[in-house]
């Protein structure tokens, strides 16, 4: 009878094989860390997050608090602006670098 992988015992008692692996690295027996079952964490629950449906090219959704802020556009014209002014800044540079040599 061939002897049974680590992978094989975790996977008998119902627990993730790295899971096993990460307990015994703590100093975990193998008995413990394969006879322990996972404990719930409060914490991690999953959350239901309401999605918005897309029609087209309009975003709906059923969430009344999903709004589009009345002021988006300033903030994309600010982006633009200063990108302008980045590659602009950049072609400058790259000119008097040109000139010096």
């Amino acid at each position: 009878m061939a002897k049974k992988t680590l992978t094989d015992k975790a996977r008998e008692a119902g627990l993730s094989p790295e899971t096993v692996r990460r307990r015994i690295k703590s100093g975990w027996s193998e008995k413990k860390a394969l006879s322990t079952p996972l404990q719930e964490n409060k914490s991690h629950k999953k959350v239901k997050v309401q999605t918005p449906k897309i029609e087209g090219a309009v975003i709906r959704s059923d969430a009344e608090d999903f709004k589009k802020p009345a002021d988006i556009d300033k903030y994309e014209d600010g982006f633009v602006l200063t990108i302008s002014i980045l590659f602009l800044a950049v072609a400058i540079f790259g000119i008097l670098w040109l000139l010096t040599k």
